[in-house]
């Protein structure tokens, strides 16, 4: 079995509609490449940010991933789908969407915060014993 239009166009579709909900709606990229072991394992990508980090789905001819990057761009979940029952709400391709929502849900925003000694006086404010 293999990857058809209609599959793909259904991919897409549920991205636009899961990003459509969003807080900040974001747009799709979309690229093209094969891996540089096999130069037939051509592949189409579909990436776009949550709020926590990116999602990427990349689909080759008869198999995908939904890839979540941190910010800095470090893999941290890797999910792999078939072909089958694209359209479904049990299929792979909207389990994995699921498990990468619910892990990007669980991913915090760290902030890193500086511990210098805050100038009260500066602020109009008495210093603190």
């Amino acid at each position: 079995m293999s990857f058809v239009l209609t599959e793909v166009i259904h991919i897409i579709s549920t991205i636009d509609d899961l990003l459509s909900m969003s807080e900040r709606p974001c747009p799709i990229n979309t690229s093209t490449g094969y891996d540089e072991d096999d130069d037939e394992a051509i592949f189409i990508d579909f990436a776009f940010a949550l709020k926590n980090g990116i999602a990427k789905v990349r689909i080759y001819d008869s198999v995908g991933f939904l890839i979540y990057t941190s910010q800095s761009g470090e893999i941290l979940k890797n999910i792999e789908f078939d072909d089958r029952e694209i359209s479904e709400t049990n299929g792979s391709f909207k389990k994995a969407l699921k498990q990468i929502r619910d892990f990007d849900r669980q991913q915090t925003s760290t902030a890193k915060s500086t511990h210098a000694p805050i100038d009260r006086a500066s602020f109009g404010l008495a210093e603190v014993n």
